[in-house]
């Protein structure tokens, strides 16, 4: 019996093992399965955590998220956790009210190098969907807030800024325990606070979008948020010319906390070291990080830092993951930034693409201008260069250039490794512009990116022009322009971006003489190669190779939003044309689509409606021989009823796929057409499905002999039937020799049909406690099922096939407890237990069931000190060997110390 190689065994196996902490839904795919929950809602002003596993090694996996208004996904790589999941939490998400729509898919890269994700098909276009809901305080803390002054995200005047909240309750409200904050500062005792009515009015609060919280201390117990909502300060007329530059810095350099005033001036400052050790599968990993913050504000002018360390930042081995930025900004007129920076210029030139280097802006109100410039990829050797790096050497300055010379460079250093080593990264650098006329209500932009590879900075002098263990360095170029337009008060605004891109994937050789150009099927003169070379190398790779405009080249989008009467409505078109590429923006090639969300209030905030529709399509240069088409529609309802009523919130979707499959002779060979036989050429096949999602969920709040619980019921139903009709490859037309080589290669069957549908249940079952004396608990279940059908050829016979099912199920149950130990003025500690029990059921693999046990404690001392102190273990992991199998354990032990002056 030939035995699995102990590497492939051990990751193969252990991909197998791991599993989320939540229900999962199963991804058939190629590349593997994605084992992932999807999340349906998440209370207002709550961070969300993110739980994944896979059934085949992976080198990385990626949370790809976007906000409201958002036309790219933000890419956050999740971490691998204890269990042999990965995670990621995700803070960022103040801001967001109820009936906001969060979306949101799961993608990695194996260790065969394939890319899988989740949903499996146009993730970016159909990707999952969380609804934010609108938190029941209520039922949590016994007290009902409603905001009274500025409505949430409503855009006022600076000088008519004022906070106002009222609260109602059965019982006394203590003052004493009520914390209002803006922007991360404590502002109670600046505020007017009574039982019934808080409110407060700032003197001079800045232009730009601000944060409140009404926070509320239960006895012993951890904060509770009452309410959170933000709001935008504009100045008289709306000639905020300043208020979006277009840089991000580091999220946690303008975090609130604590500050020490100097005269007219604001000084910050905050640090954070993290200790984490972890053994999975009988390997022990360490990891450090340390981060740091200061800044010091004043009116007109604002300077900071910001560092976070990571021990696995490794030039040899991975692209940055320690980040670092120095900032100044003067009167928000100039503003200067080295470091990481997330540029943005527009949809499709410049989008969030992470820079190390310089950024700033000048801002003038009347003519503004953004300059960039930076390393987006630094240099990385491939494990093949620094294995074979002498052999390589002694190869390359041989004075034998023979063929059996060349054939040994290339087994050395060229080929792609079975083992699956990393190939290395070019270093690839960028710059970039935009100049822009008017303020921020009614501007008009221009712009270019140039990303380049240095192609000296994996091999100095190349044996060859192609190849680097299957890497080329490559070249981008994009120009483009864009508008925007905001108008009372921002309630209504409109955008428009478009842009052009040329690529070079191969630019070693550098460029090639005008003489040569007209081989190369490039139509320029001396002076336009001459100007067009100044701006990218001019070879036979470019990319696309096109003489004559096609619409394919351009990107653009439009887009326009209204908030009025309790309404909020965007539309949105996009265009991707196939040819088109920028490296600063994620931007899907060969795809349309329009898009419509709706948002509405009705009953005093109490009810919100969501609808929206979205349609798609790709193959727009008309490339394959059938055009896939997608159309989704969705609702989504949400009542928070008063009287102690429980909240509920109701959701669902109808998505469709078709790609418009010619069926006419596909079954008599005599009759087939010629569109038909052109379909089985390009490799077409029929797609016709249709999925319905529904889903429920529910909170209540309630007393029981004196206990303040709060318990929530969720139900999923996701049902995906396929259309598509049956097709017979093999006797569609003997005769056609080009044909018939394509149907003889049929990895699955000659007798072809799509998979019948899948069918997937989730539910789940929380409640917390909070007792007479210092101690929360709660416990949760979550149960899954799901079942996918297709059909498989059973015998050489063609007409012979039957349809398999394939069945998946999950179980989880999850116990934690929190008590306060100890607490004075100066010193507080908590201790937390918890306990999951995981189990899940996959097709042709044994049952798995891992425990895992965890203990941790907070410490809080002086205020401005936090400690964080966390152990777990997981059982029930097994490791195959020659003889069988062995049990192993996983531990994870973390560290973490705050300091905020």
């Amino acid at each position: 019996m030939q035995l699995i190689p102990n590497s492939s065994r051990r990751g193969l196996m252990a991909t197998l093992f791991f599993f989320a902490s939540f229900v999962l839904q199963s991804n058939a795919f190629a590349g593997g399965e994605i084992l992932h929950t999807p999340l349906t809602s998440l209370p207002e002003g709550q961070p969300v955590y993110f739980e994944t596993a896979f059934t085949v090694p992976v080198e990385h996996a990626y949370l790809n998220y976007r906000r409201p208004g958002q036309a790219n996904f933000t890419n956050f790589e999740m971490s691998q956790k204890v269990n042999g999941s990965f995670g990621a939490y995700i803070r960022e998400l103040n801001g967001l009210k109820n009936g906001d729509q969060i979306e949101y898919y799961i993608s990695a890269e194996t260790r065969s190098g394939q890319t899988i994700t989740l949903p499996a098909e146009n993730p970016m276009y159909m990707p999952f969907q969380m609804i934010i809901s609108k938190r029941s305080v209520f039922q949590e803390t016994g007290i009902e807030v409603v905001v009274l002054s500025p409505e949430p995200d409503e855009k006022i005047n600076k000088k008519d800024v004022v906070i106002a909240i009222s609260l109602f309750s059965d019982n006394a409200i203590d003052v004493k325990n009520l914390r209002l904050k803006l922007d991360g500062d404590d502002i109670t005792a600046k505020a007017d606070v009574t039982p019934e009515l808080i409110t407060y009015s700032p003197k001079d609060l800045g232009v730009g979008q601000h944060v409140a919280r009404l926070m509320y201390i239960s006895g012993e117990s951890e904060t509770q948020i009452l309410t959170e909502f933000t709001f935008e300060v504009v100045l008289s007329g709306g000639e905020d010319i300043l208020a979006s530059k277009g840089f991000r810095a580091s999220s946690d350099l303008t975090s609130g906390g604590s500050e020490t005033a100097f005269e007219d001036g604001t000084f910050r400052l905050s640090g954070r070291a993290e200790h984490r050790a972890q053994q999975n599968l009988g390997e022990t990993t360490v990891f450090d990080r340390v981060g740091g913050d200061i800044s010091y504000e004043k009116k007109w002018f604002q300077v900071g830092a910001t560092f976070d360390w990571d021990s696995e930042d490794d030039p040899k081995k991975n692209q940055p993951i320690s980040r670092y930025l120095v900032t100044a900004n003067v009167d928000n007129l100039v503003i200067l930034n080295y470091g990481d920076t997330y540029p943005t210029f527009s949809p499709v030139t410049l989008n969030g693409t992470r820079v190390r280097g310089f950024s700033g802006g000048v801002y003038l109100g009347v003519f503004n201008f953004e300059y960039v410039t930076g390393e987006v990829n630094r240099k990385v050797l491939s494990d093949q260069n620094k294995k074979n790096k002498s052999k390589i050497d002694s190869i390359f300055h041989n004075t034998d250039t023979s063929v059996t010379s060349y054939a040994d460079a290339y087994q050395a250093y060229f080929e792609s490794n079975p083992n699956g080593y990393f190939s290395g990264d070019f270093k690839r650098n960028m710059t970039a512009g935009r100049f822009s006329v008017g303020p921020q209500s009614f501007q008009f932009g221009v712009s270019f990116v140039k990303t380049k590879d240095q192609v000296s900075s994996l091999l100095m002098n190349p044996i060859t022009a192609v190849g680097y263990n299957g890497l080329t360095p490559q070249e981008n170029l994009v120009a483009g322009a864009d508008f925007r337009a905001s108008m009372f008060n921002k309630r209504l605004n409109f955008d428009a971006s478009v842009a052009s891109a040329i690529s070079n994937t191969d630019i070693t050789s550098g460029s090639i003489s005008h003489a040569d150009l007209d081989s190369a099927d490039i139509d320029l003169t001396k002076s336009q190669y001459d100007l067009v070379k100044k701006f990218i190398t001019l070879n036979a790779n470019l990319d696309p190779l096109i003489t004559e405009f096609d619409k394919n080249l351009l990107a653009y989008t439009v887009g326009s939003s209204i908030s009025a009467y309790n309404n909020n409505l965007s539309v949105r078109y996009r265009f991707n044309g196939a040819f088109f590429q920028s490296y600063g923006a994620s931007v899907a090639r060969d795809q349309e689509s329009f898009e419509i969300v709706d948002r509405m209030r009705f009953w005093q905030n109490r009810i919100f409606l969501t609808i929206n529709y979205a349609t798609m399509k790709n193959n727009l240069a008309k490339t394959a021989a059938n055009t896939p088409k997608t159309n989704t529609l969705g609702f989504n309802m949400s009542f928070f009823l008063p009287n102690k009523l429980p909240s509920v919130t109701l959701g669902y979707q109808t998505m469709s796929r078709k790609n418009g499959f010619d069926y006419d002779g596909s079954a008599i060979r005599e009759n087939t057409t010629q569109k038909y036989r052109d379909q089985i050429r390009a490799g077409a096949r029929p797609e016709d499905n249709t999925t319905n999602t529904f889903s429920f969920n529910t909170t209540y709040g309630f007393t029981f002999n004196e206990l303040r619980n709060s318990a929530s019921f969720s139900l999923s139903n996701s049902t995906r039937k396929d259309n598509s009709k049956d097709i017979n490859t093999a006797y569609s037309f003997d005769s056609d020799t080009a044909v018939t080589s394509v149907i003889a290669n049929e990895t699955i069957t000659d007798y072809h049909k799509a998979a019948s549908g899948s069918k997937i249940n989730t539910i789940g079952l929380s409640l917390s406690t909070d007792w007479k004396f210092p101690l929360r608990t709660s416990i949760g279940f979550n149960n899954s099922n799901s079942e996918t059908k297709s059909v498989i050829k059973t015998s050489d016979n063609k007409r012979d096939s039957m349809t398999v099912t394939n069945k998946t199920s999950s179980f989880s149950l999850n116990v934690n407890a929190d008590y306060l130990v100890f607490q004075n003025d100066d010193v507080r500690i908590n201790s937390t237990a918890g306990y999951n029990l995981a189990a899940v059921t996959l097709p042709n693999v044994p049952d798995i069931t891992l425990n895992t046990i965890s203990l941790g404690s907070r410490i809080n001392f002086f205020e401005k000190n936090n400690v964080t102190l966390t152990y777990s273990i997981t059982s029930g992991l097994k490791i195959p060997t020659a003889s069988g199998s062995k049990s192993v354990t996983n531990s994870l032990f973390l560290a973490r110390y705050e300091y905020i002056f």
